[in-house]
């Protein structure tokens, strides 16, 4: 995956909690891509210590088929470089699969109960976990519908 650097000056952590996708893209300055209706409950900017490296978490309600939602991005090209980042060492490869118009990496994780994916669309990465018992159809299509305006 490719990341994009991104001029992000706005404030992070736990302690400023976006009240929605509009806000913090409005407050970014650009899009992301998120799941078609659905409502996060909470949404965060964060940055590890010393690193340019920066995720958008975000979490939905009890009846929404997201488990988890983060959206990873560069800051500064100087901070970031030799940064390592692993996805999880307990998902274990599916496949790569076009959805949605763009390629998805498919994960099995806690041994099969649960799907994750993983993709990049304009520098910035995506990694996502349904809930268990979502089927991978389903979660297939969550996917595809995604969406994301320039």
């Amino acid at each position: 995956f490719v990341f994009r650097y991104q001029d992000v000056e706005t404030p992070y952590g736990r302690t400023h909690d976006y009240q929605s996708f509009s806000e913090l893209e409005a407050v970014l300055g650009f899009r992301l891509a998120k799941p078609s209706g659905q409502e996060a409950d909470s949404l965060y900017l964060e940055a590890r210590p010393g690193s340019g490296l920066y995720s958008v978490t975000a979490s939905f309600g009890e009846d929404s088929p997201i488990a988890g939602y983060q959206a990873y991005l560069v800051r500064d090209s100087e901070e970031s470089y030799g940064y390592p980042h692993s996805i999880s060492q307990d998902w274990e490869r599916l496949e790569e699969k076009e959805l949605g118009g763009r390629q998805a990496v498919l994960y099995q994780i806690e041994g099969g109960a649960a799907y994750g994916a993983a993709f990049s669309e304009n520098g910035i990465l995506y990694v996502m976990a349904a809930k268990e018992g979502v089927a991978l159809e389903e979660w297939e299509e969550i996917l595809a519908g995604m969406t994301y305006r320039r």
